[in-house]
C-alpha cells in the first residue's frame, strides 16, 4: 500500500495503525523511530565471537 504524502495532518501513530493489520498494533512502539536509533544496553553475557583464523564455514544441517 502506498502511503500518502500529500496528508501532513496524519500522526505516525495513526499512519502505523492504518498500515499495519489490527492483530499486531500493541507492537507498534517496538519499530517507534526512538527504538531504532538506540542500541540495547550492554549485559554481562555480551561478548564476541572469535573465530580461528583456520576456520571455514560448512553447509549442512543442523
Amino acid at each position: 500500500e502506498k502511503i500518502d504524502d500529500d496528508d501532513d495532518e496524519v500522526k505516525p501513530e495513526e499512519e502505523i495503525k492504518r498500515l499495519v493489520p489490527p492483530e499486531y498494533h500493541g507492537f507498534w512502539k517496538v519499530f517507534s523511530k526512538h527504538k531504532l536509533e538506540r542500541f540495547p544496553e550492554a549485559k554481562p553475557w555480551d561478548h564476541a565471537i572469535d573465530l580461528k583464523d583456520t576456520f571455514k564455514p560448512r553447509k549442512g544441517h543442523m
